[in-house]
């Protein structure tokens, strides 16, 4: 049976037509597998998502590094009341869910399996519910432990050195970030480029075979 890279070959179609649509299946046009086999290979565009980040965070340090204690000591009273309030709504939503599981699970245990083929599928059942309870439903840690993105409370002076510190190292991860999205996409571009070099010299190897046998 025709896969879907050699479905074609019955329509005749070339070497080259046929080495193009299975280039697709290779990592430096892996973001092309969903599309029609006969669409043309592009050079590959970076992503400019890391180098923008770059430019928005060096942005907002300039900003933190101008900003009076003052500022800064209200930007840190409202980040760690919006924290706080965050925190509060999450585990509420976590309570609410786990009184959702604990209803459906007393339903559960309370049903008779009609049949003793039916046991292993209301352990089955049961089983599901616990291990969403231990996954989904979270409670306040009694050692004081917080959600991710709480931010505790904080001088204005500790609020900005602690901000400008964590912006700098986001800065340095974007930029390696983007230096090796721009080495990806030139080493897939350098593995396209070779490989169609290879079907010109193929080509023009015939051009010149046939030539030769006309004279």
């Amino acid at each position: 049976m025709p896969t879907g890279y050699t479905s074609d070959i019955k329509d005749g179609i070339t070497f080259k037509q046929y080495a193009m649509s299975c280039a697709r299946a290779f990592a430096a046009c892996v973001t092309m597998k969903d599309e029609p086999f006969d669409a043309k290979i592009p050079e590959f565009k970076p992503s400019e998502y890391h180098a923008e980040k770059v430019i928005e965070l060096h942005k907002e340090l300039e900003l933190i590094e101008n900003m009076s204690i003052k500022e800064a000591s209200a930007r840190a009273k409202k980040e760690h009341e919006e924290s706080v309030r965050s925190e509060n709504e999450f585990f509420q939503g976590c309570a609410d869910l786990r009184k959702k599981y604990e209803n459906m699970l007393v339903q559960v245990e309370a049903w008779e399996p009609p049949s003793t083929d039916h046991i292993e599928y209301k352990e089955f059942m049961i089983s599901q519910i616990k291990q969403s309870i231990d996954f989904d439903c979270h409670e306040p840690d009694k050692d004081g432990e917080h959600t991710y993105g709480y931010v505790p409370k904080m001088s204005g002076d500790r609020w900005k050195n602690s901000k400008i510190s964590e912006i700098k190292e986001s800065i340095e991860y974007h930029k390696k970030e983007d230096k090796a999205e721009r080495e990806r996409v030139a080493n897939r571009n350098r593995w396209i480029r070779k490989l169609c070099e290879s079907f010109d010299r193929m080509e023009m190897s015939d051009r010149e075979k046939r030539f030769s046998e006309i004279r």
